[in-house]
């Protein structure tokens, strides 16, 4: 394989079986090393090869070895790679140079592809069919063919001018990351092997997840959805919809949810008394006048801004931390009824240490008459003022 680099020091990583001689270009003698074996479930980085040049400039490496079977140089302002010679090749991480292309067609071994953070407009993959696991974000790709790889399991192609990906041989899929794009249209009903989905910021006006009821994590925030159905989806611990028209939102099916984000919508309910396991709820800026939360115990961040609520009860909520109710309609006497709801359990975070539970109110008719000391004499921080 020969790659250009640019700098004044490379590090790369090889494994395989037997040896490798590296030529780095710069008019020193030549190096021979004896390759790791390949160990695709933990990949040990220690074994690290480096090359510090005379002068920052532009090299030429050469890397002649007929069963390298992992190669690593990803970071290295790389502007050519070639792996035509190296079949053997199963592991290539390419990713985080200045590439513009990427012939991979005759690594029929490859297995994994990482050429995320490059400078790619195109990428063929049709001759990859043992590949498991593509990271190809932040290119330019205006196309993406992944019909011939039936053993994928993940795929990362977000940011980048996708319109169009068709995903109906990839049932093994378990993972997508097609976030960034310009996609007005994504089905995904034939891959039901689906746990982690990300499709947020495109343009999809309609989105069927029915099929997928293996979800855990679905992340469809920022498009132009006005209804979404996860009915079905009795996995899923963390939802992501936020930034999109829905008017209604049914979560009563999704007792595993931990984490909701639907802010940024048109929502005049929300109901999640069924979701036990909530410990984030995100739901500012819609149109809700109520929320009940007794069912919530889990519960410990509520940002609830920008709605139209008039009362709000937190005594179930035990383990609360932080509380966001400003921009709503709470009274003086509803302020201060919710702050005599507020717990008075101080709780510890793992960053510094300290009890940082903190409600906000500003912005609503009662703030400045409020009795903000009631919670401040539970260890709550009021922040009465915008910042």
């Amino acid at each position: 394989m020969t790659l250009t680099a640019y700098g004044i020091k490379v590090r790369i990583y090889l494994a395989g079986v037997g040896e490798a001689t590296i030529d780095w270009g710069d008019g020193t003698e030549r190096e021979t090393y004896s390759l790791p074996p390949y160990d695709e479930k933990s990949l040990d980085f220690d074994d690290k090869i480096e090359h510090i040049f005379p002068e920052v400039s532009e090299y030429m490496l050469t890397i002649v070895g007929e069963n390298i079977t992992r190669f690593d140089c990803s970071g290295r302002y790389l502007s050519q790679l070639d792996v035509s010679s190296n079949a053997a090749l199963m592991y290539l991480n390419c990713g985080d140079n200045r590439l513009t292309e990427l012939d991979v067609s005759n690594n029929a071994a490859l297995q994994i592809l990482e050429c995320s953070e490059n400078q790619l407009t195109a990428l063929d993959v049709r001759c990859n069919t043992a590949l498991k696991i593509l990271y190809c974000a932040k290119n330019q790709l205006t196309t993406l063919d992944v019909s011939k790889n039936t053993e994928l399991t993940w795929l990362f192609c977000g940011r980048n001018k996708l319109t169009i990906l068709d995903l109906s041989n990839n049932i093994a899929l378990e993972q997508l990351w097609c976030h960034s794009n310009h996609l007005t249209a994504q089905d995904v009903s034939r891959n039901i092997a689906l746990e982690w989905f990300t499709c947020k910021d495109n343009q999809l006006t309609a989105l069927n997840v029915s099929q997928n009821t293996k979800l855990k994590s679905l992340d469809c925030a920022k498009n132009q959805l006005t209804a979404l159905d996860v009915s079905q989806n009795t996995k899923l611990k963390s939802l992501y919809c936020a930034k999109n028209q829905l008017t209604a939102l049914d979560v009563r099916q999704n007792r595993a949810l931990s984490c909701l984000f639907c802010y940024d919508n048109q929502l005049t309910a929300l109901d999640v008394k069924q979701n036990i396991a909530l410990y984030l709820l995100a739901c500012n800026n819609n149109q809700l006048t109520t929320l009940d939360l007794n069912a919530n115990t889990e519960l410990h961040a509520l940002y609830c801004s920008q709605n139209q609520i008039t009362t709000l009860d937190m005594s179930s909520n035990t383990a609360l931390v932080n509380l966001f109710c400003d921009h709503n309609i709470l009274s003086e006497a509803a302020l201060n009824a919710l702050f005599e709801t507020l717990h008075s359990n101080p709780i510890y975070n793992d960053y510094d240490g300290m009890d940082n539970r903190e409600v906000r109110i500003y912005e609503n008719p009662g703030t400045n008459a409020c009795d903000a000391d009631i919670a401040n004499h539970k260890g709550w921080w009021v922040v009465v003022i915008e910042n």
